[in-house]
């Protein structure tokens, strides 16, 4: 059984809720505005982020096993014409992936731009610049990692499942990782210690795991420890970056 990303048919009106009301009209006006030009642009920004445009979410998410992404995107996926669309401009793949061709199209490009707008945008100079720019107010220009963090932890806490475990075990490593070391803490923990730690067995650890990593929350990775004979050895962990950690406190509080 596939674990479902409920990112789109579950959240409809918390997408509707992150949409500026604002008024993005593209046609050049008879007299030249530069604000009304800046505001164009601030809006062309939004649209090339995950959190707020569903193709640039399909996207983000490509990747991922086939079932998932038509469980996650049947909007998009049910239409054969969609899909053959989807393929002619944007290099998608279907097989048991869904994944991005490299070539004559847009889907990678577009990718790695909204990624360096992810990461430009962080910088609250720079949306503060674009707030002057514009004359929309700051707040309505938001910083989109950790809003599109924010949507997928949103989307994890309803999973009806594991939701609220999965949570758990984010928090966990958040406060392990601190507790070990408060200065520079690596976000990383062993899944024998997440088990340890949440008493929650280990199939359902792996089922947690599977998801999490469905999601893009976390990858990954390993670590070494000692055992009981005080040998070192490797063992499987997961981890997360730091521009997740506030976001698993705002959530699990």
């Amino acid at each position: 059984m596939f674990a479902t990303l409920p990112l789109k048919s579950r959240m409809e009106n918390y997408f509707k809720s992150l949409f500026l009301v604002i008024d993005c009209d593209h046609r050049m006006n008879e007299e030249i505005d530069v604000k009304e030009h800046a505001k164009n642009l601030v809006c062309a920004i939004q649209a090339l982020t995950p959190s707020r445009n569903l193709l640039i979410q399909f996207l983000a998410m490509s990747s991922l096993d086939f079932p998932t992404m038509y469980d996650t995107f049947p909007e998009i996926l049910k239409d054969k014409e969609w899909r053959k669309a989807l393929e002619m401009a944007f290099g998608v793949s279907f097989g048991e992936k869904v994944d991005l061709n490299h070539g004559n199209n847009l889907g990678r490009p577009i990718v790695e731009l909204y990624e360096k707008v992810f990461n430009t945008l962080t910088d609250e100079k720079v949306r503060e610049g674009l707030a002057l720019l514009s004359g929309i107010p700051q707040e309505k220009i938001p910083n989109p990692r950790k809003e599109w963090i924010h949507l997928r932890l949103e989307g994890l806490a309803l999973e009806p499942s594991v939701g609220e475990e999965s949570l758990l075990v984010l928090k966990t490593i958040k406060r392990v990782a601190e507790e070990r070391d408060s200065a520079y803490p690596q976000y990383k923990l062993s899944l024998s210690d997440v088990e340890a730690l949440t008493n929650i067995d280990e199939r359902r650890i792996l089922s947690i795991v599977d998801l999490l990593l469905k999601y893009k929350l976390v990858g990954k990775s390993s670590i070494r420890e000692d055992d009981e004979e005080g040998r070192s050895i490797w063992k499987d962990a997961i981890e997360f970056g730091t521009d997740l950690r506030d976001e698993v406190d705002l959530l699990t509080g």
